[in-house]
């Protein structure tokens, strides 16, 4: 699992005013991500689906993305 990784970085980070560690939670399950990010002791910022939905549009995987282009490439 990555986040440990994650989790060092960011605090390796922390204080550098170059560079903002940020994670993206893309799970529709909003209530999930406090108690894990507790139970797990970390610290890094998550950004919800939802406030990235609000600011940005509709959300896809990258591979969701590849296929869509290819769909368009045929029409």
């Amino acid at each position: 699992m990555e986040l440990p990784y994650v989790q060092k970085l960011s605090e390796q980070m922390k204080e550098s005013k170059d560079a903002l560690i940020l994670t993206l939670n893309i799970d529709e399950e909003l209530g999930l991500v406090e108690p894990f990010m507790k139970e797990n002791k970390y610290t890094f910022t998550v950004i919800p689906r939802a406030v990235l939905r609000r600011r940005l549009g509709r959300l896809q995987h990258p591979a969701q993305l590849g296929s869509q282009r290819r769909r368009e490439a045929d029409v």
